[in-house]
């Protein structure tokens, strides 16, 4: 019988300063197998040269490091630990993302092989999943029983084992009713607006206006390197001109989506100053407002018709916050602090006002021009009257933190908030009640809007991600105080 000899040869991993506890807790390779990286008690994380052993960079966190992960594309690091997990961007060689796990210790971390889903398990038995690219997490963490210690996945599979105290559970991704739409470049997304035949969608953050197909999400044109950063973008009506218009710090710069390469810096008109809102209605034209005016322009020559000091009356540093056009065209309405006040169409005149409780951050009409919903500085938003005020809805839509956006489905049976405390909610429009659980989202929630085919919601962050989401089910039917006294009863269908 002929043997062969072979003879393994190795590089040692040692770092430049060894600390007195750097006991190497974890290594593992990278996918293409050039880099090594270990974890060690003393809170590092390590990347070496598979080949030569040489040590090239360190990360450091809190607490030991128990596990650590890398994508399959190479892009990233995961690692966790008794502080809780956090992500490393390794193009960038910096942590780009921590994972609160609610004050337990990190056991494990791994990375789906197929979709772009972190999943981390913790010593209270908790199985936790993230979207890698925004730090939203994904569906309910599962519970087991025991300590779970580390994730790994089936090769090419969403399929996972865990173990978990005495036995090892063959588990499977959750499936929520969300994607990703659009990751974020720099900064909060400022307004997400839908072609009027929903075709596409623009999406203006604090660097750039992108423009996406409604039902792929493909990135069809990006307007990036602008003249001045958006503050707010609308969409032009008239296909005829296919065009957008964006609010900046220095006025107005129409898009034309037909012409190539960036808005013409010219077009852009200084006679409004900030623009923070706008909005184009078919028939009465295009509504635009800085800190205090509000004015109203023709949509096509994009000349001024009338303006307003639409603040009158209001102390000084108060400023506009709220625009919206009633359905049919008739008026507008604007809002400041805790006054919501209502304008001519035509003329910009006052033709009433109201108060509510809070400062207003956002408005909107529903589709039947009846009810305004109201998003407040003061954690809530409310349905209300759009002739008196009074609330429509016999409860307010609360939230943990101010609501910053609101938003009302085609048909008026759906209202959608989105808040600073990180989610966004779907109500019942008629009796305040919530439908579904929260949309987390993993940062503040800046811009909620509906499909206008009504199937679907994007919702918009701080982070500048925009995620797509399914309609919850259709609310049961009955007033608020009926639907409280079959649930408190246990009855959870109809007979």
């Amino acid at each position: 019988m002929i043997r062969r000899a072979v003879t393994l040869q190795f590089a040692p991993l040692a770092p430049p300063q060894r600390a007195a506890d750097a006991e190497v807790q974890i290594v593992i390779p990278s996918p293409d197998r050039t880099r090594v990286y270990s974890g060690d008690r003393d809170a590092t994380v390590r990347e070496w040269d598979a080949a030569t052993g040489t040590h090239l960079r360190a990360w450091r966190h809190a607490g030991w490091i128990t596990d650590l992960a890398a994508s399959e594309d190479g892009k990233y690091l995961a690692a966790t630990g008794p502080a809780g997990a956090w992500l490393v961007d390794l193009s960038k060689g910096e942590t780009v993302r921590d994972f609160g796990l609610a004050g337990t210790y990190g056991n494990g971390i791994a990375f789906a092989p197929k979709r772009p889903y972190l999943v981390g398990t913790d010593g209270d038995g908790n199985v936790r999943f993230w979207h890698r690219d925004t730090g939203q997490p994904v569906g309910t963490p599962m519970r087991l029983h025991g300590a779970v210690t580390r994730p790994r996945f089936r090769p090419g599979s969403d399929d996972f084992a865990v173990p978990a105290g005495g036995a090892v559970f063959l588990s499977a991704l959750p499936d929520p009713p969300a994607d990703l739409f659009a990751t974020g470049t720099r900064g909060r997304v400022r307004g997400i607006v839908w072609e009027p035949n929903g075709a596409r969608v623009a999406v203006a953050d604090e660097a750039t206006v992108r423009v996406f197909g409604a039902r792929s999400g493909a990135l069809e044109r990006a307007f990036a390197d602008l003249p001045y950063a958006p503050l707010c973008v609308a969409w032009d009506p008239d296909p005829g001109r296919a065009r957008l218009l964006m609010g900046t710090r220095h006025g107005f710069t129409p898009v034309d989506l037909n012409a190539p390469g960036p808005p013409v810096a010219n077009l852009l008109s200084r006679f409004m100053g900030r623009v923070y809102r706008a909005a184009y209605h078919p028939a009465a034209g295009l509504f635009l407002t800085t800190e205090r005016s509000a004015a109203r322009f023709d949509p096509a020559t994009l000349r001024a018709v009338e303006a307003v000091h639409a603040t009158a009356g209001a102390p000084e540093g108060v400023a506009l916050d709220a625009l919206a056009v009633h359905p049919d065209g008739r008026e507008v309405l604007v809002a400041f602090a805790d006054t919501v006040r209502f304008l001519d169409a035509t003329t910009l005149k006052p033709l009433r006002e109201w108060r509510t409780g809070g400062g207003v951050l956002a408005a909107v009409y529903a589709p039947d021009g009846a009810t305004v919903v109201v998003a407040r500085r003061d954690n809530l938003a409310e349905v209300l009257r759009a002739d008196t005020g009074a609330r429509a809805a016999p409860r307010a839509l609360a939230h943990a933190r101010a609501v910053t956006s609101v938003a009302v489905s085609p048909d008026g049976r759906l209202v959608l908030t989105g808040s600073r405390d990180g989610t966004a909610r779907f109500w019942d429009a008629a009796t305040g009640l919530p439908l579904g659980a929260p949309l987390r989202t993993g940062a503040a929630v800046t811009c909620v809007a509906f499909d206008p085919r009504g199937d679907h919601v994007l919702v918009g962050t701080e982070d500048g991600h925009v995620t797509r989401w399914d309609l919850p089910p259709a609310p049961a039917p009955g007033t608020a105080a009926e639907l409280l006294e079959r649930f408190s009863r246990g009855d959870d269908d109809e007979k």
